[in-house]
């Protein structure tokens, strides 16, 4: 049996992509990849890394469905055993946010708020509530309700042990940052990110330090 080419393992790979055979398009992609760097192939080895890139994309938005279609289970567990939905709302704010369905996770947050009763708790969701607004075209409004989250996060900072305060303000500053950017005060944008990194990496959470760098990268 002839060996494939370079080139028909990429191809072969990115169609494997498509039909969700995720492990067989990734081992022949990056064998492809391999070989073109072994040529000086450069323009194909670039071609080999975008359809690497697509390929964890799709997966991660597979990964993110199959997350929401959990957590849709949690609530219907939720309200025909009478249990506590919250945490489910959380789960589900989350999972639309990471989809991209603002006004869903605006809906999800605020049923959210109204099973808070802790002051950081609810400034945490606040500034998410914040995020979505911007999200959704409505800036002043986000930032009133992120400066609000904000205020209250660190006048009850005592009051919350770690990890949650960090990563909580650590968020509220992001969402801040945001906010700024959007509305055109660039160096006030920058000033909430560094602030959020320099939170996040004493707190060590990996999690809010990607974000944070991530949110920096605007600047670069």
């Amino acid at each position: 049996m002839t060996a494939m080419t370079s080139k028909e393992k990429m191809e072969k790979g990115w169609k494997a992509r498509e039909a969700h055979e995720f492990e067989e398009a990734e081992k022949l992609l990056r064998e492809a990849l391999e070989e073109f760097q072994e040529k000086e192939d450069w323009f194909n080895a670039t071609e080999c890394l975008n359809h690497l890139a697509y390929l964890k994309k799709i997966q991660s938005k597979l990964a993110a469905e199959e997350g929401f279609s959990l957590a849709k289970q949690g609530l219907e567990l939720a309200e025909k055993h009478g249990s506590k939905k919250v945490h489910v709302y959380r789960s589900l704010r989350s999972l639309s946010d990471e989809q991209g369905r603002f006004e869903k996770a605006l809906e999800y947050a605020e049923k959210c708020l109204e099973g808070y009763e802790n002051p950081m708790s609810r400034a945490d969701m606040q500034s998410h509530i914040a995020l979505y607004k911007m999200r959704t075209g409505r800036l002043e409004d986000a930032k009133e309700l992120a400066e609000q989250a904000l205020t209250t996060l660190e006048t009850h900072w005592e009051e919350e042990r770690e990890p949650h305060r960090s990563i909580w303000k650590t968020s509220a500053l992001l969402v801040l940052g945001l906010i700024a950017y959007n509305g055109g005060f660039l160096d006030q944008a920058h000033d909430y990110g560094e602030e959020a990194l320099e939170l996040a990496e004493k707190a060590d959470s990996k999690t809010r330090i990607l974000q944070a760098k991530q949110f920096l990268d605007l600047f670069s």
